[in-house]
């Protein structure tokens, strides 16, 4: 009886704030334009509350300037610092009442953030999400000009846009007149074995970094899991794992699956540990984590 109650006072909640949103957009200015997956949406001509789903798109909105439109962060956005003195919002699952309430007019997603379902519930009262690939680095920089664009702030993100651009192609240039690139497995989960596949923004990062992932473009998991008789027989020349911190505590493949020691890299101490927010967070600081990777120098 008491589920039954909850369930129905949920449902009486959720109507009256979509009721509320309905009314209140109702005269306001829109647009129509298209997110990055074709998508059509009907955005409001000006706007002045925004809602990021994405750590890396947070850094994004912070980074063009737009911070004071932010309504709130996800419980995981923790850079730039500035950014814990706002409200912070479960995402995973998304506390959408909390959300609503809040009143964004826009929530920016990278796809497998939001669900198909929040995705829908938001559309009907107004808030439309707009979705931005970062696959690649280059798609992570032009992120920075599709949100200015939605924001009115084009002539900013352009800047950053050229800026970042310009310091992508340096090391477009080295790769030319660089050594054969190493093989590099870059770990998402030395305990599950969860690894960094061929198919994403940071085989892209490791390209720039003059370094190869060792994981083949045939297999098409982005983040695939990987058995110890699949590792061995790849034998990367050097192991990345992305840390949070970097205490000496830190375990590594070896720790989890001793037969793992065999690694060429294990065996050559070639592993390296690197600030997981600048590897794993597609976005402004995509620049920083390859030049941490092109730093590396692997013993022999």
């Amino acid at each position: 009886m008491k589920k039954i109650v909850f369930y129905f006072i949920h449902f009486i909640l959720i109507s009256f704030l979509l009721a509320c949103e309905n009314k209140r957009n109702a005269n306001i200015r829109i647009h129509t334009t298209k997110d990055d997956f074709g998508r059509t949406l009907q955005l409001p001509v000006k706007i002045d509350r925004i809602f990021s789903v994405s750590p890396s798109i947070t850094e994004i909105i912070y980074k063009l300037g737009l911070e004071k439109k932010l309504v709130a962060r996800t419980i995981h956005c923790n850079y730039p610092l500035q950014v814990l003195t706002k409200k912070a919002i479960e995402v995973y699952p998304l506390d959408i009442e909390k959300l609503i309430l809040l009143k964004p007019q826009v929530v920016f997603a990278l796809k497998g953030f939001i669900s198909d379902e929040n995705v829908e519930k938001l559309s009907k009262i107004g808030i439309q999400t707009f979705f931005v690939k970062c696959e690649t680095a280059q798609q992570t920089i032009d992120a920075h000009v599709k949100i200015g664009k939605v924001m009115d702030a084009d002539y900013v993100s352009e800047i950053v846009r050229d800026t970042m651009t310009t310091r992508l192609h340096k090391f477009q240039k080295k790769i030319s007149s660089s050594p054969p690139k190493l093989k590099a497995l870059v770990v998402i989960s030395p305990q599950n074995l969860y690894v960094f596949g061929a198919k994403n923004y940071v085989s892209d990062m490791l390209y720039y970094a003059n370094l190869e992932n060792v994981v083949p473009e045939s297999n098409p998991n982005p983040f695939p899991s990987m058995s110890e008789e699949q590792i061995l027989k790849l034998n990367p020349d050097i192991i990345v794992y992305p840390q949070s911190t970097s205490d000496g505590t830190d375990k590594t493949l070896s720790y989890f699956h001793p037969a793992l020691r065999k690694l060429k890299a294990i065996q050559s101490n070639n592993e390296y540990f690197i600030n997981e927010d600048i590897i794993v967070r597609p976005g402004p600081r995509i620049i920083e984590g390859i030049e941490k990777l092109s730093q590396i120098k692997p013993q022999n």
